[in-house]
């Protein structure tokens, strides 16, 4: 299997930052397809977020859309999209774990953001340093079976 090349974009360390429409351009079928499931993603929360975590309808909108952009800008910024795949198995474990452990929702809301800076440090530390590489050397994956949390190196 051949190599492809590299897209076009400013390098950061091993990130490469891709600006919208100058380095990458507009693919109407994946853009739709990032709309609808960022959106459904993002709606499904909703409730959660105003049953448990205590904000208005209107705050949980606007946190889903925040939520919403910093995944698309994900791939823009860093190049490949690792943190995706880990993410989702784990959220609704991370949300048994804050609405059954914390009464009220300022103490879920404060657990919530504990876990995601530690998880963003996480990652942050994996990416940077390469370890995310050997974490995954000893596991042969199927291509078939590999998602966006498999470095490109391993699949």
């Amino acid at each position: 299997m051949s190599e492809r090349p590299e897209l076009p974009g400013w390098r950061w360390g091993p990130f490469t930052f891709r600006l919208p429409f100058y380095h990458t351009r507009l693919c109407w079928p994946e853009f739709l397809q990032g709309l609808f499931v960022s959106a459904a993603t993002g709606m499904a929360l909703i409730p959660v977020m105003t049953a448990f975590f205590g904000l208005s309808f209107e705050e949980a909108v606007a946190l889903s859309m925040i939520h919403a952009s910093l995944i698309a800008s994900a791939v823009i910024v860093f190049g490949e999209p690792y943190a995706g795949g880990w993410i989702t198995p784990a959220l609704p474990l991370i949300l048994a774990f804050v609405i059954g452990g914390y009464e009220d929702p300022v103490s879920r809301f404060q657990a919530m953001t504990a876990l995601s800076l530690v998880f963003a440090g996480l990652v942050l530390f994996l990416g940077i340093t390469g370890w995310a590489d050997d974490l995954w050397s000893g596991y042969p994956i199927p291509s078939r079976l590999a998602s966006s949390s498999v470095p490109p190196s391993r699949r």
